[in-house]
């Protein structure tokens, strides 16, 4: 089972309920924004990116990325639109080059302070060679509506709040800088943007939880689980936006037109969803690595709501974490997220 960050040295360990304490070499102004994997995503000042292992300290650094959003800063500052507007990181994801030691692709969904409908992907290599300011063209594209990003099959995915997918298909030198080739909007059906008209009906015996209506929200989320490409959206409670009850799940048919198919079940797997920048992953279960429950959902987020869901039963399965009351406070800005040790273990 992964374990949950909490802060730059408070690990929650779930199987076992305890929290651990880990010493990350990282600069004291270092800025949480979620994780990839077993590695933290870090900001240091505004102006350095890096990923960073909690549990060996190995670093990371993504200079191109650091570079890439001074330079947008910079223009902006000297631009005669200039009304203080910036790029913040909303996701990152990760391409890892199979069976290689070369640093992985790194894809970031950034989104404008002034306009929040306005989105810019960027894409480039970790490490700290860079290709310089000129290439950065190649390297990044601005979308509208964008609310989140995933590879499958070696390319960029990214989805829109219509349901709309688009396709951002990359090429990667040996060894070099990530390229973008080509940007498709995909032909796509059966788009629902907030859960489906069928799904409400055929769930309407559980729409109502202790008596409370419960509506869908904005929020889409694009996962790899296996070999299909999920779309999840989240349901919360009228009375209490901050707490989610339940997911609708859809993968996509990639025939043409592309269609988003309702699904139940998450074929024996795991999901493991953060918030923004945070892990979302997809695990296998029953082997004895992960001890999670397959077709299950486990959901952390920073505003303290975490749980798990049950795709197959429809039903939440009860607190993900202790009393988040009695858990440590972090001493810097940071996302509650995922981490996953290398050799997962179950007591």
């Amino acid at each position: 089972m992964p374990w949950i960050a909490l802060g730059d040295e408070a690990y929650l360990d779930i199987i076992n309920n305890t929290v651990h304490k880990l010493n990350l070499t990282i600069p004291y102004d270092g800025h949480c924004h979620g994780s990839v994997d077993n590695l933290l995503f870090l900001t240091r000042g505004g102006s350095g990116c890096f990923m960073a292992d909690p549990f060996s300290g190995a670093v990371h650094p993504v200079v191109d990325l650091a570079l890439f959003l001074k330079q947008q800063t910079r223009k902006e500052m000297f631009s005669l639109n200039y009304y203080g507007r910036r790029l913040s990181i909303k996701k990152v994801v990760v391409d890892w080059p199979q069976g290689s030691s070369v640093e992985p692709v790194v894809a970031t969904l950034l989104t404008n302070s002034i306009n929040m409908h306005e989105n810019t992907i960027f894409v480039c290599r970790a490490g700290t060679d860079t290709v310089g300011k000129k290439s950065y063209r190649a390297m990044s594209v601005d979308l509208w509506n964008v609310l989140d990003i995933a590879f499958f099959h070696g390319n960029l995915n990214a989805i829109s709040t219509c349901g709309q997918l688009h396709r951002v298909e990359i090429r990667v030198p040996s060894g070099g800088n990530p390229v973008m080739t080509n940007v498709k909007e995909l032909d796509t059906i059966g788009s629902p943007r907030r859960g489906s008209n069928d799904d409400y009906n055929e769930d309407k015996m559980v729409n109502l939880i202790a008596y409370e209506k419960i509506i869908p929200t904005e929020e889409a989320y694009l996962v790899e689980s296996g070999d299909k490409l999920l779309k999840l959206n989240p349901w919360i409670m009228d009375s209490n936006p901050g707490k989610t009850v339940k997911f609708t799940v859809y993968e996509a048919d990639h025939s043409i037109p592309l269609k988003w198919k309702l699904v139940r079940s998450l074929c024996g797997r795991a999901l493991f969803l953060g918030r923004y920048g945070s892990n979302f992953k997809s695990v296998p279960v029953g082997d004895g690595h992960y001890c999670a429950q397959e077709d299950c959902i486990y959901f952390v987020h920073d505003s303290g709501d975490f749980g798990i869901y049950n795709v197959k039963s429809r039903k939440m399965m009860g607190s993900l974490v202790p009393d988040t009351e009695v858990l440590p406070q972090p001493q810097r800005p940071w996302i509650p997220t995922w981490v996953f040790p290398r050799s997962p273990v179950c007591n």
